[in-house]
């Protein structure tokens, strides 16, 4: 309980200031971060859409060895996983310190996360106006409504190469079991599943199963390859190529489906596939206290998503709706207005010199000296 306590008023103390902060976890995670730059490297090699193996070896080497796959630097995490930052600020030639955080995905709770809360940038991007309300109750800096990531993530085939893989594969379902993570534990019933894509088979001339890298050795991912089923993966969370690999995959398939509600969901409508959801007697047992507080708030945003999706067979405009206040489909941005949002970024930074105390302040004077574009990119992000 004491490290606990003495980690988090360290974790409190590194908040207050963004140059502090990244230095110092930098130092503190030199053992971690070695560890993680070298797996990221070789996890960015891997095609995981063509083949699983070398997936399946990573999971069973930190299983069996008992090894960390991730850094005790929030930064470099933030940076790294799903390849959200790499898709929207990658090109850019910018230190992170000067580009806003990242949200890593659709987050139901009415909390926020070490996403935010320990990177002590001095703004963050999220999807769209449920988030963005949320993030504000909570801290005041910019939150910067991008849309759904995957918009501008490349893909990880050329188009060429999608447009053979479609021929090749016929008329393609895509499958997304729910996954879990090293923080829950995943309820399924394996014949349940097995059943039901059994009764779809006949619909299509190719059915892939898209499995999170974390569940890729579960009996279930072995059940479904067994019974004929393609297994595809986007690759391990923290490789910049995750969302180019999720991307290709959506854009190989002409419909899917999934068992659970998550950012999935609004990636494949923004690409335009249809998505359906069937509940089969899947849950998750989460192991984080925290994540258990608001419990009912999170139920409630996931039941009002799912009941738009329920064995839906096509794209409406009830689903679109729910698409843009969740995902924020009206709200993605030109490339000229992300370069605008890292400058506003790097203006808060320069002003306040990384003191987050200072940032409210700063921000009110910014409006100020802003005007075109950037001005309204910085009110809506204040709102």
């Amino acid at each position: 309980m004491y490290e606990r306590i003495f980690k988090d008023n360290i974790k409190r103390i590194l908040a207050k200031n963004s140059y502090i902060n990244a230095g110092l976890y930098t130092l503190l995670s030199a053992k971690s971060l070695s560890d993680m730059k070298l797996i990221c490297a070789e996890a960015s090699q891997d095609d995981s859409i063509a083949d699983i193996s070398w997936l399946k070896q990573f999971r069973k080497y930190i299983k069996n060895e008992k090894k960390r796959f991730y850094t005790t630097d929030c930064n470099f995490s933030n940076a790294h996983i799903y390849g959200i930052w790499q898709a929207l600020f990658g090109d850019l030639g910018v230190d992170t310190i000067y580009t806003p955080s990242v949200e890593h995905g659709l987050i139901f709770h009415n909390q926020i996360f070490n996403d935010i809360e320990d990177t002590s940038r001095a703004a963050c991007v999220t999807f769209g106006e449920f988030r963005r309300k949320i993030i504000r109750q909570y801290t005041k800096i910019p939150v910067f409504c991008v849309g759904p990531y995957i918009h501008y993530a490349t893909s990880f085939y050329s188009e060429e190469k999608i447009k053979e893989e479609r021929k090749k594969n016929g008329k393609t379902l895509l499958f997304f079991p729910r996954h879990s993570t090293n923080r829950d534990e995943l309820k399924i019933e394996i014949e349940r599943y097995r059943k039901y894509l059994y009764s779809k088979q006949s619909d299509f001339d190719t059915i892939l199963v898209n499995t999170f890298w974390w569940n890729i050795n579960d009996p279930l991912t072995d059940a479904l390859k067994a019974d004929g089923y393609r297994i595809v993966s986007a690759g391990f969370r923290d490789d910049i190529m995750f969302m180019r690999r999720l991307k290709t995959i959506i854009k190989m398939s002409d419909f899917a489906i999934g068992d659970s509600i998550g950012t999935h969901v609004g990636y494949c409508i923004h690409l335009g596939v249809p998505f359906c959801y069937e509940p089969l007697g899947s849950y998750n047992i989460t192991k984080i206290v925290k994540e258990k507080k608001d419990y009912d708030f999170c139920t409630n945003h996931i039941n009002n998503i799912a009941n738009a999706f329920t064995h839906s067979q096509m794209i409406n405009d009830v689903q679109r709706e729910i698409c843009n206040y969740y995902w924020g489909e009206q709200k993605i941005k030109s490339k000229e207005e992300i370069v605008e949002i890292v400058e506003i970024t790097r203006e808060i930074m320069k002003y306040s010199h990384g003191w987050g105390k200072k940032n409210s302040d700063v921000t009110k004077k910014l409006l100020n000296t802003l005007s075109g574009k950037k001005l309204e990119l910085l009110k809506d992000a204040i709102i």
